[in-house]
């Protein structure tokens, strides 16, 4: 008695072998093919996001939330850097203080406040911007509180050159802050090369905080400063502002934000938050968020990305 060997056996060992290679092959490959993909993606991701962070304060010249130790004058102490005196020494005129400022709709950049004490004597306190603008248009935007009227019409913050950091309502000046006493309230006002201040029409009350933006555009022979008060934080450039002046001869470069607390002429309390200065309205209105969280966000996004890919 044996065994025969069936032929038909030997083929369909062989057609299941060759179904399994055949299965493992494609698999192999489906595999493959995801990884790839998911590589792809990772690539993708991580060009995406080399290209923003770079960017991501491409038109950002200076913020300060001034989150330095209350107590501390500006231009010594834990202010310096950025912060630098055109004045000898420092003084309690420009001083950090507590609480910081907040306005609905803005982003609040911690930290603590400004206060400019005028009636004291002068100091001037000055940062340098990244980089130096020669033509364009240059923002600065700010929170502002008044705690205690002034006495005379005062200058408070600038932009200003090269040539004269910190603000001192000079001719050199771009633009300049400028506060005056109606008795029953205060008015904010700006002035520029070449011309007197000039204010807004409207009265604002003692300790509230406005939102206001100074911006300078450079020109030939007529260079505009204006003041818009209490924007949108949140919406577009307005198309009227609330002052707007024509100089007559452009500043040579805007390099420098500054404060100036004046002497006894001009007793004045003003409390200063969220500084920036930008090269648009949304830099210094709507500012992105730092290249940091702009890394952190990426990478949380292809996580999560990759995460649901994978369970599919």
């Amino acid at each position: 008695m044996y065994l025969q060997n069936n032929d038909d056996d030997k083929f369909s060992k062989q057609v299941r072998v060759k179904s399994a290679s055949k299965v493992i092959t494609q698999r192999t490959l489906t595999e493959s093919c995801n990884i790839m993909k998911r590589l792809s993606l990772v690539l993708i991701a991580v060009g995406a996001c080399a290209l923003i962070i770079p960017n991501a304060h491409a038109t950002l010249l200076f913020s300060d939330g001034f989150n330095y130790t209350s107590g501390d004058f500006l231009g010594a102490g834990t202010t310096t850097p950025p912060w630098l005196l055109q004045s000898s020494t420092a003084g309690a005129q420009l001083s950090i203080s507590s609480p910081n400022l907040t306005y609905s709709g803005l982003q609040d950049l911690g930290g603590n406040a400004l206060t400019v004490n005028s009636g004291v004597g002068s100091v001037r306190g000055y940062a340098a911007l990244s980089s130096s603008i020669t033509s364009g248009s240059v923002y600065y935007s700010f929170l502002i509180d008044c705690t205690a009227l002034p006495t005379a019409n005062s200058y408070l913050t600038a932009l200003t050159p090269t040539a004269a950091p910190g603000p001192g309502g000079t001719a050199t000046d771009a633009i300049d802050l400028y506060a005056r006493n109606l008795s029953t309230g205060w008015q904010l006002g700006l002035r520029t090369t070449g011309l007197s201040a000039s204010y807004s029409g409207t009265q604002l009350a003692l300790n509230t905080v406005y939102f206001g933006v100074l911006k300078y555009t450079f020109g030939a022979t007529t260079p505009t400063a204006q003041l818009f008060l209490s924007p949108d934080p949140t919406g577009a450039e307005p198309g009227t502002a609330s002052v707007t002046l024509t100089g007559t001869a452009n500043v040579a470069d805007i390099s420098d934000v500054g404060f100036r607390a004046q002497a006894t002429a001009a007793v004045g309390n003003f409390v200063f938050d969220n500084v920036m200065v930008g090269t648009t309205w949304e830099d210094v209105t709507q500012p992105v968020p730092e290249p940091a969280t702009f890394a952190l966000a990426c990478l949380g996004m292809l996580g999560l990305v990759l995460a649901r890919r994978m369970r599919r």
